[in-house]
């Protein structure tokens, strides 16, 4: 299982827009 830095690149990305979604949850935006 070998991982290319696109599909990496596509993980973190994804991560960060969950987080920005669940911080601006908390600030109930």
């Amino acid at each position: 299982m070998s991982l290319t830095c696109e599909h990496l690149a596509r993980e973190i990305i994804d991560a960060g827009r969950a987080h920005e979604r669940r911080t601006a949850t908390d600030r109930g935006l």
